[in-house]
């Protein structure tokens, strides 16, 4: 219908026209453990793969192999990101645990742009392709049982603030712990560590940030309200120097899509490094009811 028998560019316009094609918002297995949250992440994170992937109805066989040409690097620890599309963008996966409760993101600060140099990022991340900073896309997704009632597809600048300022923090943070008199302070990632803290010098403290970031639907309630009457909805915030940088094919056959409930609108956002001026997005929405 819209972008068969055409090469695809694996990015996000692309992987919304996929969604409005194929209609699909369950919810797959993906790889089970014993926590049930964890779970759930583990599905999403399946469903966004599959999204970006093209791969909703492969078989495992050709998931793997549209997985291996879709992307550079997929994750299976707990730094960032999760996954890089080859040549493109990274993809964080969170799961709201409710419409408007703050998004948990462990110890992994907000980001407003992935950067080689970040010490959390693992040497298989930075190896993964020639790369020193990329555009980072945060799909955040609220579910009812095995169906995804809602997906965020929110890029870091129009979300999160310069690295520098989560770092100063940090670092703030970690010299008031050096500056506590006798302790043994131990260099680490986290925020601090501390060893040998009883009189026998076998108890030791790690201290790690645990960091959540205000809800999406919360955060940008001026301009969309979660629709309770839909089986589904996705919403895409990015700039829109960013929406331009698509490749032209892309952007042709996103606005070529004819369908009554894919609305795109020109908003502005506060500008997450300054609050008294504000950005140039464009908001996308896509409703199934």
């Amino acid at each position: 219908m819209l972008l068969k028998n055409k090469i695809v560019m694996y990015n996000t316009l692309n992987s919304i026209i996929y969604l409005i094609e194929t209609q699909n918002f369950k919810l797959s297995k993906g790889k089970l453990g014993t926590n049930r949250i964890q779970n759930v992440g583990n599905a999403l994170e399946t469903f966004v793969k599959d999204l970006y992937a093209r791969s909703f109805s492969s078989t495992k066989k050709q998931k793997e192999k549209n997985y291996a040409k879709t992307f550079s690097f997929m994750d299976s620890s707990n730094s960032p990101p999760d996954v890089i599309i080859r040549g493109g963008d990274a993809l964080e996966v969170k799961k709201m645990e409710g419409l408007f409760s703050d998004v948990q993101l462990n110890s992994s600060y907000p980001k407003y742009k992935l950067r080689i140099d970040n010490p959390l990022i693992s040497n298989e991340c930075k190896n993964c392709e020639q790369w020193t900073e990329k555009d980072i896309v945060y799909a955040i997704g609220f579910n009812v049982k095995k169906s995804l009632r809602l997906l965020w597809l929110v890029y870091g600048d129009c979300y999160a603030s310069d690295i520098e300022i989560y770092d100063n923090l940090k670092i703030t943070i970690s010299e008031g712990i050096r500056n506590i008199p006798d302790i043994k302070f131990e260099e680490t990632n986290e925020l601090g560590k501390v060893k040998a803290l009883d009189p026998l010098e076998i108890t030791n403290l790690r201290i790690r940030g645990m960091w959540t970031i205000q809800n999406p639907n919360r955060l940008f309630s001026d301009f969309i309200n979660y629709d309770a009457s839909t089986k589904f909805q996705i919403i895409c915030l990015m700039r829109n120097t960013k929406y331009l940088s698509f490749d032209k094919e892309s952007i042709k056959s996103f606005e070529g899509v004819i369908d009554p409930n894919l609305f795109v609108t020109d908003v502005s956002v506060r500008d997450p490094n300054n609050p008294q001026s504000t950005i140039d997005c464009k908001l996308i929405t896509y409703k199934i009811f």
